[in-house]
């Protein structure tokens, strides 16, 4: 359902390419390329990936028998990160693609080992930043 949501998003936001992306038990990795300055930017895709999600995960509670959620099936807040240069490029890219194999060391995974991946100090690793945390605007 994810990956239906997504090609129809990138069918509407044409100025964006979706390189990478992983869905996981409790969160998706996407590494997406936004090819203009255009007025949409990530806050409207987002926005509209978590609409179209929640919207199209009620239908398959009402019609499929898929399990209910109370309150939101999404988060709030979403994290994401400018790419800088190629090193940060590949080991984000890296992440994303290993991290259905590595899940038991996904500091998102609540039973992680405890020597579990921390995202935010691969990338500051990098030497390309931090990742931000975003708040999208409500329409």
């Amino acid at each position: 359902m994810i990956h239906q949501v997504l090609d129809e998003m990138f069918s509407v936001y044409q100025h964006a390419e979706l390189i990478n992306m992983v869905v996981m038990p409790n969160h998706l990795h996407c590494l997406i390329s936004i090819m203009s300055d255009d007025i949409i930017g990530l806050p409207q895709m987002m926005r509209y990936l978590k609409s179209r999600t929640t919207v199209e995960y009620i239908h398959g509670v009402r019609n499929n028998g898929w399990p209910r959620f109370d309150g939101h099936l999404w988060q709030s807040r979403y994290y994401d990160h400018i790419v800088r240069n190629q090193h940060s490029y590949d080991k984000i890219n890296e992440y994303i693609y290993l991290n259905p194999e590595r899940w038991n060391k996904d500091k998102l995974n609540m039973e992680c080992d405890a020597d579990a991946d921390d995202i935010n100090m691969l990338i500051k690793n990098c030497g390309s930043g931090q990742i931000q945390e975003y708040v999208p605007t409500v329409d």
